[in-house]
């Protein structure tokens, strides 16, 4: 995947944690819901590090790993490739 394709799929499974979690709130006994829902945190957490690997993070709260401020040094997940 490109960047665009990889950061279009972080925000699609971003989307499916939050729908699920709206879902749950409103049918907690639902166990196969229950299943999707784990299944789709551990998608999102993956892919979202996946891109930050190879494009840089998606929010400032996660360059602190680095010895210096590099958040801007890549462009910004709502810039679009440069």
């Amino acid at each position: 995947m490109n960047r665009k394709q990889m950061l279009e799929w972080v925000q699609a499974l971003g989307f499916v944690v939050v729908d699920m979690q709206l879902y749950l709130d409103t049918h907690p006994c639902d166990e196969d819901a229950l299943a999707y829902y784990k299944a789709s945190v551990e998608n999102y957490k993956n892919a979202k590090k996946k891109y930050e690997e190879h494009f840089g993070p998606l929010s400032a709260m996660n360059s602190l790993d680095c010895d210096r401020w590099a958040w801007a040094d890549t462009p910004l997940p709502w810039e679009g490739v440069r």
